[in-house]
């Protein structure tokens, strides 16, 4: 009884988690969109204001990841390995976010 609600608790805490990823990885893409969008008619001064709102919520969410690995590696059945794949997956795209804001950064210090 105890181990279901062990189980139980863990699958409700990973869904909460990817919720809150997928709710940071969504508004840095659709921020990323609009700062690469708009990099010829932005001042370098909002730039940086807006890389630091992306930075702000990608590594967060990289280290919320890292915390689910963990928490789900520690304990993992058969059941679970679809978390973490999940999880897995979910590095890819805080690192394409990544990658972008560093292709940006080099092309508006020029």
């Amino acid at each position: 009884m105890v181990l279901q609600d062990i189980a139980t608790d863990l699958a409700s805490i990973i869904q909460n988690m990817l919720t809150v990823v997928a709710f940071l990885i969504g508004t840095c893409s659709f921020i990323l969109g609009l700062t690469i969008q708009n990099a010829s008619k932005m001042s370098l001064e909002t730039y940086r204001y807006l890389r630091m709102l992306i930075l702000a919520m990608v590594i967060p969410s990289i280290v919320t990841i890292s915390y689910g690995v963990i928490l789900v590696g520690s304990g993992l059945k058969l059941s679970d390995l679809t978390y973490l794949l999940l999880l897995f997956v979910l590095y890819v795209p805080a690192g394409v976010i990544i990658l972008l804001l560093s292709k940006t950064h080099s092309m508006l210090s020029k």
